[in-house]
């Protein structure tokens, strides 16, 4: 995923060689991150939410905010076959370039 996401991504991650990440975090501004999130949905890819909660105590445009409201948690874990996240990922891009602004 890192490969094909990794140049949009205003996010980046070093990883270790004992890390196993739990998704591949995309950070993306100027997209319309939940009509990607809900059109993944209905492709049955689903993309975790974390920390909503924590909006309205954190500054607006802060990275928690960005983390928040602006980044897919990208699904790769240890059941998906490589083919698999080629394919989520294929289907990401084209919808960044549906709902980019």
């Amino acid at each position: 995923m890192a490969r094909m996401m990794d140049a949009l991504n205003e996010m980046h991650w070093a990883l270790g060689k004992n890390d196993v990440p739990l998704c591949y975090p995309l950070s993306l501004t100027g997209c319309e991150v939940n009509k990607i999130k809900n059109e993944l949905a209905t492709h049955n890819i689903f993309t975790a939410t974390y920390w909503p909660d924590a909006l309205q105590r954190v500054k607006a445009e802060s990275m928690e905010a960005a983390l928040i409201k602006e980044t897919l948690f990208l699904p790769i874990d240890q059941r998906m076959e490589h083919a698999q996240v080629e394919a989520v990922g294929k289907l990401v891009l084209r919808l960044i370039d549906k709902f980019s602004s």
